[in-house]
């Protein structure tokens, strides 16, 4: 037994060396595998943090409500950037827009840990560009673009129609209609608007370089005269801006409708190319008073002697002028022959020449020309002749 005892093998000083490196190795590996992840960890929670106070600025685009989006965050509310992290918790301006706080805390009483980042620092935000950033462990700086061009947030388009409940544009009523869109002033925090008028085919339109139209949800007024207004509200979203249409339930530029194929040029006494005529349907449901109708547009300079509606004499004056130098001008029609009561009828006017009678002048040839006439109900007629 000693015998055996004396001959079993021992570790030697190498052995119990290589033992020690192979353990210090795998420590290290297993700690450098824990740094990893830690950091790893770090880097995810501080993106979330990012995340939420981009959100906080500019809205969180996934919110929905209503069929269009509800949350613009920050931006939405004032109009512009917050000046500091911290005006998405506190209205640090009191300003009336603020409807924050816009970033929420984890904890009543904690004001302070929305603006930390996973490694204990306080997030670096650059109001000029939209841009929040983290210095992370000091090797690889995190860096959040709240968005890649601040034009998508402040500099879109509201456009629109406006018609009747007939599919109507105003016309020549277009210059009394009122199309309001409000927004805030990013200076005050107050409500401010731009005001335009709708172009005579109904279209309308707010953008640069004269609107500043910020995203968010923003109030559209049209007013008619004193007779009728309407409201709608618009979301603005980045890049695509707006379109909302407004349709009025009374008729624009009256009732009267010019009848398609029935603008023709006729011959008169003197000349076989200087008389037109056309014929209006009353599209109203009662009966349309005329008592001036006006011209107020052409391709060029002419006189009209005579009006005949319906085949009888209206007006027979020398020397009116129909409007080509945005000058209209109009006549009278007697008020016993100012009923329009049929649904059908024949306009002529009759004698156009290229000077006033009292002066030198010559038959007007009327072929290609058109007329732009206005009733006194408000309707419009745009003649073409062939």
């Amino acid at each position: 037994m000693k015998t055996m005892l004396r001959l079993r093998p021992g570790m030697t000083l190498v052995e119990l060396l290589i033992v020690l490196v192979i353990i210090g190795i795998l420590g290290a590996v297993s700690l450098r595998a824990i740094d990893v992840t830690r950091e790893r960890a770090n880097y995810d929670k501080t993106m979330r943090s990012m995340q939420r106070l981009a959100n906080a600025i500019v809205g969180n685009p996934d919110m929905i409500a209503e069929g269009r989006r509800s949350d613009y965050g920050f931006v939405g509310d004032l109009g512009r950037f917050p000046t500091s992290i911290e005006e998405l918790r506190r209205n640090v301006e009191n300003v009336p827009a603020w409807n924050g706080p816009y970033v929420r805390v984890p904890f009543t009483g904690d004001s302070a840990s929305f603006k930390i980042d996973a490694w204990g620092q306080e997030f670096q935000y650059l109001p000029d560009k939209g841009t929040v950033l983290s210095l992370a462990n000091g090797t690889f700086p995190l860096t959040y673009q709240v968005t890649p061009d601040t034009a998508f947030l402040f500099q879109n388009t509201v456009s629109g129609t406006i018609t009747d409940n007939q599919g109507n544009p105003p016309g020549d009523e277009a210059p009394t209609i009122r199309v309001r869109l409000w927004v805030t002033n990013p200076g005050t925090g107050q409500p401010m608007h731009y005001d335009t008028t709708p172009r005579r085919d109904g279209s309308y339109s707010f953008g640069p370089p004269n609107q500043r139209i910020p995203v968010g949800n923003h109030l559209a007024t049209v007013v008619r005269g004193t007779s009728e207004s309407l409201s709608k509200w618009v979301a603005v979203a980045p890049r695509v801006g707006a379109i909302v249409d407004f349709r009025f339930g009374s008729l624009l530029m009256g009732a009267l409708r010019l009848i398609n194929g029935s603008v023709a040029v006729m011959p008169g006494p003197t000349s076989p190319v200087n008389n037109v005529t056309f014929e209006v349907f009353n599209t109203g449901s009662t009966v349309v008073k005329l008592d001036t109708i006006s011209f107020f547009g052409s391709d060029s300079t002419a006189f009209c002697e005579t009006l005949m509606f319906s085949g009888g004499m209206k007006w027979n004056w020398k020397g009116i002028r129909r409007a080509s130098n945005n000058d209209p001008m109009g006549f009278e029609i007697g008020a016993e022959d100012s009923v329009l009561g049929m649904a059908r009828a024949r306009v002529n006017l009759q004698a156009f020449k290229t000077d006033p009678v009292n002066s030198p002048g010559s038959p007007k040839d009327m072929h290609g020309d058109s007329l732009k006439l206005k009733f006194s109900d408000g309707s419009f007629i745009d003649v073409r002749i062939p």
